[in-house]
């Protein structure tokens, strides 16, 4: 009874989230220890053997055991009941404080009484994020829990090209094992880096973002604030980019000053400086600006197709119309109206003035002439021009590919059955399309009884 009792506090705390030991010196007030003391005071059998040198099954390998062995069980229990199902992947990395890669893995999957569950399966720690590392965690940890990759229906990852590369990348590697199954326009990265440098001076020094509150009262005082860039997630970055635009003689202004707090710390410096340099430049205005259009545009697309009650043909049509909007702005006429409103705002502005880059010879396999000649674009507009397009095709082509991906038509094939069925419109087309994909999964005929007796809950 006493065992059990230790092990109950253990698997109490672990249900609740809390933390079990404190640190250090402070370990006796940690969790555990408070709450076998409080169990104490009504039990005297337990005060009795809490007061043993040894053998008290307390300590902290115990508890470890504890932990790992109740997870283990939770496990079996999750797992016990996806196996009679089908199920879909989700996984992604993060990286904790410790700076430490972890992937995530998470199953979703649909019970018998037709309820959706999403069960997390655990964290796993990884050397690399390339695609070859993360699909043998994939396969390792289907394998440890006895799933078969056949009983796979989807794969659900980011949009990072480790993951979703056509060739080589996780989901392609996955979906071969089992067949049913603007980071790069560098003028925008570049003041994307540059604006989470920036966060990250105001975000982790109160004298510093005492400082700029000060100044933006002074100078200011009716613009938006300084808002932080999110470092993981692209969609979501067009307001901090717009507050940078917003607040750029401000944080100029504050730059100067942290670089007078840092004039004995090194390294803090140098980031400052290093910030100043950037700020001070023409490109990183026009990529503030150019992210800030784009990326507003792939937000409000983002906020949209998060919607609970958006349906697949709601989503493809406000990513149809997400695309016809960039379309409009990848025209000479849009560009020269972006480029008179950034060179305007610049000149508001402590920057540079635009110019070209610096001159380059012509690789050895296009000079046909032999004469190593430099070559230079034509204009210093003409430069900025092809990086405006280049961005907005970047992102126009990522939408297209999401939208335009075999297990996206599936699940449109779905719903249409399934709107079909209900509406009392001939769905034999529909089902045709979702048999092609899951094969003996279900009962084709059973199938088409279970749609016709939708109509009976649901009338049009």
């Amino acid at each position: 009874m006493l065992l059990k009792k230790i092990f109950g506090v253990v698997q109490f705390l672990a249900r609740q989230g809390l933390p079990l030991r404190g640190d250090g010196s402070y370990e006796l007030d940690g969790n555990f220890n408070q709450l076998i003391k409080l169990l104490s005071k009504e039990d005297a059998n337990l005060a009795t053997w809490t007061k043993k040198k040894t053998d008290k099954y307390t300590s902290k390998d115990v508890q470890n055991e504890v932990l790992r062995v109740t997870g283990q069980r939770v496990l079996r229990d999750i797992v016990s009941d996806i196996r009679s199902s089908v199920f879909t992947i989700m996984v992604d990395e993060a990286t904790d404080i410790s700076t430490t890669e972890q992937v995530v893995f998470v199953l979703c999957w649909v019970d018998d009484k037709l309820d959706v569950h999403e069960d997390f399966v655990g964290l796993y720690s990884t050397a690399s994020l390339t695609a070859d590392s993360l699909v043998a965690i994939i396969q390792d940890v289907l394998l440890r829990l006895n799933l078969s990759i056949e009983r796979c229906r989807g794969q659900c990852y980011d949009g990072a090209a480790v993951m979703k590369g056509q060739r080589n990348g996780v989901a392609t590697q996955i979906s071969c094992l089992e067949r049913q199954s603007v980071r790069e326009v560098k003028i925008v990265k570049d003041a994307v880096d540059t604006t989470f440098e920036l966060s990250k001076l105001l975000k982790y020094s109160a004298n510093r973002k005492a400082e700029f509150l000060r100044l933006k009262e002074e100078l200011a005082p009716n613009d938006p604030g300084f808002r932080t860039l999110c470092p993981t997630r692209w969609t979501v970055r067009s307001k901090s980019l717009s507050s940078v635009r917003q607040n750029n003689s401000v944080l100029q202004q504050s730059l100067s000053t942290f670089a007078d707090f840092a004039k004995h710390d090194m390294e803090t410096s140098a980031r400052v400086n290093g910030i100043r340099s950037q700020m001070e430049k023409f490109s990183f205005l026009f990529g503030v600006m150019l992210g800030e259009s784009v990326l507003g545009m792939a937000e409000n697309l983002s906020c949209v197709l998060q919607s609970k009650k958006i349906s697949a043909a709601d989503g493809q049509a406000a990513a149809e119309l997400t695309l016809d909007t960039m379309l409009k702005h990848r025209t000479d006429s849009a560009f020269t109206k972006f480029w008179n409103k950034v060179v305007k705002h610049s000149e508001t502005v402590d920057v540079d003035e635009p110019a070209l880059p610096r001159e380059r010879r012509l690789p050895a396999r296009f000079d046909l002439s032999g004469a190593g000649e430099s070559y230079v674009l034509l204009t210093v507009k003409e430069h900025y021009r092809i990086i405006y397009y280049a961005a907005f095709d970047r992102v126009i082509s990522s939408i297209e590919n999401r939208f335009d991906q075999p297990g996206y038509k599936v699940y449109c094939s779905l719903e249409n059955l399934l709107l079909n069925a209900i509406s009392g419109k001939d769905f034999e087309a529909d089902i045709q399309k979702v048999i092609e994909v899951y094969g003996n999964d279900f009962d084709q005929d059973l199938l088409r009884i279970q749609l016709d007796i939708l109509q009976i809950p649901f009338p049009s």
